[in-house]
């Protein structure tokens, strides 16, 4: 998995990829090869690998009293404990048999168990699908934005007297939206929206909300689209909402969609609902209609120019001459002229087109992607046609990473998804496979393209788009992937953005002056700068009272002013900076190996916790701090942890789970065997407890073989805002498995003040739900 794959190693010799393929062909839109599609999620999806289940009954009697079907034992124990899922396994006689399930029907049944669970997790809030993410609740942090984002804006949320004529009264994007179905197995139709709802844009708080979400990820504009037909405006309202309230404070520009609006959704001449009409007194007048917003102080502007766009500057008669005209129009204005972009479509380039400083990009124009078989079509007349959207990110990638690439004057673009299922039942596009981690790939491409731009005052990359619901293309929460794409912005904006060289100066400095170490420490991985003060108040007494180090981890988001701050409110014995990534487990992991020659005995491993999937995680914080710091804590840890070599563990009683309840599990099956294999633990997972929250005690020379591993940022991958199946995740489940792998025990804290319930959650009122 680590090697062989990038290696061109052959897999199993009884794993069948193209059966694999065959049966599950959405594995062929995704990233990874089959058989590591199949160790990293086949697994946990319920794609079994095959087994005789009435001879491995016969074979192994005690799968009977398991309560376990023959299959999902081998899946979840047999393999592990290298069983055979048939007879001549590993046999010249099975040489030819197909590692997975031969039975058509079977794996038809298999694809549909899939789908239920991807619909349950959509249903759940998709708490519990590897791709959902929770709300980020901390600032974007100390980022330069050298690249900006500019994501297209939809107006057409609320109603208009327009489309009440021809499509019925009250329509909007929604109505085309909540109606669309799936068409085939693993199309995700209906799309549903998640904390905005089926939002009117008629409702400032709806806008304003909008604009707290893209500053809260790193978005540096949206690009509003502005119609303008003939001197007609429709779908104005929004635009002059966000004009009038200065109070929204984002930058913006406006694109001029100039196509007709259609019957079918085109732009094409076919059913015209409305025409424009690219007269030189129109082309004038429009000008005068875009002079309040470009003359906006959020409006967007380069070298002093306004950025202004044209969806297609080749309808428009002599557009060298009309930009001119409106070039001039901006300099009597006072406005320094203008920066004009036209689409990198329909035959415009910046070379062919006169009047355009340049292009952008708007995929699915201009990306080439394969187009895949689907799964079982649920409807036969249906004529939708699927690519892969990997694909597609493959194909930008070796686009925008080609040497030569980097004097073009095309900005870059980046596509959250396609999908026009809600707009053209039955007959759509849908690019399959779109996901948060591939939107990521497709976003870095872009962003190393426009970082290679000359004039530094214009590296854009375009992103289609903030909420194109009826496209599929929408950075918006949804049911299903939560804030992921939103997590996928903020993540490659702080991978651009950040310099941490100066904060790791300041803890290197600080580090000269350490102390000799004491015989035990509490290791605080401190991600949030607003509980500082909080955790200095709480460790003020345990560290009075006890003889106890303190070493902090700060994320590299922070500002040389804070962590300064940190560092003389705190005065940890050392402080370090980590990546983002890993939640709290890299951080530890790290520091545990740059303080592993420094003689401690015994750590405390706590973390400012959030918990932002849960409304009462500050709750859970808090009493797992007292349940481990607390005198009361630390007299138990005195009479039966300290000193005592054969405990491993020490953590509060409540904070305890069962391995073997499918939920803590099952999400984290592919990387706890990562782990399992890396650090040679033989007997399972599945049984035992884990440490809720990842606090607890430990003694340090248990864990030295994991410090010492040098797990790095690779390993845990970048942070999607995932709320299960991470390694992260995975290794707050495993730490208490490898502790009892190596013979150690562990001691459950008692404490009176613990009020939580790890597995429930509470409202803002306090009550379980």
């Amino acid at each position: 998995m680590r090697y062989g794959l990038k290696e061109g190693r052959l897999p199993h010799p009884l794993f069948d990829e193209n059966w694999y393929l065959e049966t599950y062909p959405d594995v062929g839109s995704s990233k990874f090869l089959p058989f590591e599609h199949y160790h990293r999620f086949g697994q946990k999806e319920n794609r079994a690998p095959y087994v005789d289940e009435e001879w491995y009954a016969r074979a192994y009697p005690d799968v009977k009293d398991s309560g376990l079907s023959p299959a999902m034992h081998y899946q979840i124990y047999g393999r592990h404990e290298r069983r055979k899922p048939f007879e001549s396994f590993g046999s010249e006689a099975g040489k030819n048999k197909p590692f997975l399930l031969l039975n058509s029907d079977a794996a038809v049944g298999s694809n549909y168990e899939v789908e239920y669970n991807v619909r349950s997790y959509t249903a759940h809030d998709g708490r519990f699908y590897h791709e959902y993410a929770g709300m980020a609740v901390d600032p974007i942090g100390n980022v330069n934005f050298n690249v900006k984002t500019i994501a297209f804006y939809l107006p057409q949320m609320h109603p208009i007297s327009e489309n009440d004529l021809w499509w019925g009264k009250g329509f909007t994007e929604w109505v085309n939206v909540s109606k669309a179905i799936p068409r085939f197995n693993g199309h995700y139709q209906p799309r549903l929206p998640g904390e905005l709802g089926f939002y009117d844009l008629r409702c400032f708080e709806t806008m304003q909300r909008q604009v707290e979400l893209a500053q809260l990820y790193g978005l540096h504009a949206f690009c509003f689209y502005y119609y303008w037909f003939d001197g007609k405006r429709l779908l104005e309202r929004p635009l002059n909402m966000f004009l009038e309230n200065k109070s929204l404070n984002i930058n913006y520009c406006i694109c001029w969609a100039n196509e007709n609006w259609t019957r079918r959704w085109d732009g094409l001449e076919s059913d015209v609902l409305i025409a424009q009409n690219h007269s030189e007194d129109d082309c004038e007048a429009v000008f005068n209609d875009w002079l309040p917003y470009i003359s906006d102080e959020r409006y967007i502007r380069v070298d002093g120019k306004p950025l202004l766009l044209i969806y297609r500057p080749d309808l428009i008669p002599d557009f060298a001459r009309m930009s001119n005209l409106w070039r001039q129009r901006a300099r009597e204005a006072g406005l320094n002229g203008l920066h004009i972009l036209g689409v990198s479509a329909f035959g415009t380039t910046a070379s062919n087109v006169e009047g355009v400083d340049g292009t952008y990009d708007f995929p699915p124009h201009g990306v080439k992607a394969p187009q895949v078989v689907t799964g079982p079509r649920l409807d036969k007349k249906a004529k939708t046609t699927a690519f892969s959207y990997q694909g597609a990110v493959e194909y930008v990638e070796n686009q925008y990473l080609a040497p030569g690439n980097e004097n073009t004057r095309a900005h870059p673009g980046a596509l959250v998804g396609w999908d026009t299922e809600p707009r053209k039942p039955g007959r759509g596009d849908v690019f399959l496979g779109a996901s948060p981690t591939l939107f990521r790939r497709w976003l870095k491409a872009a962003f190393l393209q426009a970082a290679r731009g000359k004039n530094p005052n214009s590296r854009f990359v375009f992103i289609n788009a903030w909420n194109e619901w009826a496209e599929g293309a929408y950075l918006e929460p949804d049911r299903r992937h939560g804030y992921g794409y939103l997590t996928a912005l903020r993540s490659v904006v702080r991978e651009f953005g950040i310099d941490s060289s100066g904060i790791q100066a300041l803890c290197d400095a600080h580090n000269l002056g350490a102390q000799k170490a004491r015989d035990n420490v509490i290791i605080l991985h401190l991600f949030y700068y607003d509980l500082v003060d909080e955790f200095n108040l709480f460790l003020a007494d345990v560290r009075q009272s006890e003889k106890i180090d303190l070493v902090v981890s700060f994320p590299e988001l922070w500002s040389p002013e804070q962590v300064s701050a940190a560092l003389i409110k705190l005065n940890p014995r050392k402080a370090f900076i980590a990546e983002n990534c890993g939640r709290d487990v890299y951080p530890f992991v790290k520091v545990g190996q740059l303080i592993i020659e420094d003689g401690y005995k015994y750590a405390c491993k706590i973390h400012s916790k959030k918990s932002t999937h849960r409304v009462d995680g500050d709750i859970w914080r808090n009493n797992l701090l007292d349940g481990l710091l607390s005198k009361q804590a630390i007299t138990q840890l005195k009479r039966s942890f300290f000193g005592k070599e054969n405990m491993g563990i020490a953590a509060p009683e409540s904070s305890f789970l069962s391995l073997n309840v499918e939920k803590y599990v099952d999400g984290n099956v592919a990387p706890l065997n990562f782990l399992a294999n890396r650090f040679d633990i033989t007997a399972g997972y599945r049984k035992g407890e884990f440490v809720a929250g990842t606090m607890f005690w430990f003694d340090f020379d248990t864990l030295k073989p994991i410090f010492r591993a040098n797990l790095g940022v690779a390993d845990f991958g970048m942070d999607m805002g995932q709320v299960d199946g991470s390694l992260a995740h995975a290794f707050e489940r495993f730490f208490t498995v490898y502790v009892e792998g190596k013979g150690k025990k562990m001691l459950k804290l008692k404490s009176s003040k613990i009020s939580f319930d790890v597995d429930v959650i509470v409202n803002s009122d306090s009550r379980k739900i």
